[in-house]
């Protein structure tokens, strides 16, 4: 097939033979494990690389399609493809893993040094993207036009105790990863094409613009549908102190938001939070107090 493909001889209708290449991948009690960095950027320094990778782990995978060449040049050529797994599973490995620090900003009695470790533990997480592309009005040497972007996450029960030192140091984490993510020198520049609408044409030249100016086609990123949706099943916190606990208790949580949320408003985010507990939980001596406090909310 290689041969067929890199040979510089002009296609022959005498010499031409019809066939068909069938080709398999089958992969048995694999694992398979690929950078995932963004913008295609590997880290080759030899200490303290900070690549992240994709693994993705299974009993059985089968990819299978066929290459049909039946006709002397046909004009499109349809693919099938044939994926089936079984027991896949898909994990996600980043550089640094972020974990509650010992708290050792106060001097505790020996009962109490149990507070100086805390934990956060997530049961879950699932993601899925799904995009929609259109070729329609698109020529051969253009790409297909993205016109939709959905991103759902899901994830399971958020659960954990900690202490209020730790629970800043949580804080501070999560605030520098925000700052990472969105500043925009941690980004790699791509390459400064000339920019196009979503016809594949300079914005000035589209029959779709006004001759004045005033307005022009946008570009398909400028008009591409983007919605992100969120869940999560419940969040169960407990703030520990010597003698005290704070329990936080909310159940489920989901969150959506896009750019388009109806005719007279373009980008929109709906919350819904059924209800809310919090509960606090005293010792004193041989007696033990629970003080609760239940909040109740309808959709947001």
């Amino acid at each position: 097939i290689i041969n067929d493909w890199s040979t510089k001889s002009k296609p022959d209708l005498l010499h031409f033979v019809p066939y068909t290449w069938r080709l398999t991948v089958l992969l048995k009690e694999f694992e398979l494990i690929t950078l995932a960095n963004e913008s295609n950027w590997i880290d080759c320094s030899s200490q303290h690389q900070e690549n992240s990778h994709i693994a993705i782990c299974g009993d059985l995978f089968d990819f299978s399609f066929d290459l049909p060449f039946d006709d002397f040049l046909p004009a499109t050529l349809p693919l099938r493809f044939w994926i089936q797994g079984e027991s896949v599973d898909l994990a996600l490995f980043l550089p640094e893993v972020y974990s509650i620090t010992t708290d050792r900003v106060l001097n505790r009695t020996s009962k109490d040094k149990h507070l100086q470790q805390g934990h956060l533990m997530l049961s879950g997480l699932q993601i899925r993207g799904h995009a929609m592309f259109s070729d329609t009005g698109r020529s051969l040497d253009q790409e297909t036009l993205e016109y939709a972007w959905q991103l759902e996450i899901q994830l399971g029960k958020l659960s954990g105790k900690f202490t209020s030192p730790q629970l800043y140091h949580v804080i501070t984490g999560l605030e520098t990863l925000v700052l990472l993510i969105t500043d925009p020198e941690s980004k790699l520049q791509a390459p400064r094409l000339p920019p196009e609408c979503h016809h594949g044409i300079p914005p000035l030249t589209c029959p779709e613009s006004d001759a004045d100016g005033k307005y022009r086609c946008p570009s398909g990123d400028d008009i591409k549908y983007r919605m992100t949706r969120v869940c999560i099943d419940a969040i169960d916190l407990y703030l520990i102190e010597s003698g005290t606990a704070l329990n936080l208790w909310a159940s489920p949580l989901r969150l959506a938001t896009c750019n388009l949320h109806g005719n007279h408003v373009k980008a929109g985010v709906t919350a819904v939070l059924p209800a809310v507990r919090l509960r606090q939980l005293i010792c004193a001596g041989q007696q033990q107090q629970v003080s609760n406090l239940a909040a109740t909310f309808g959709n947001m």
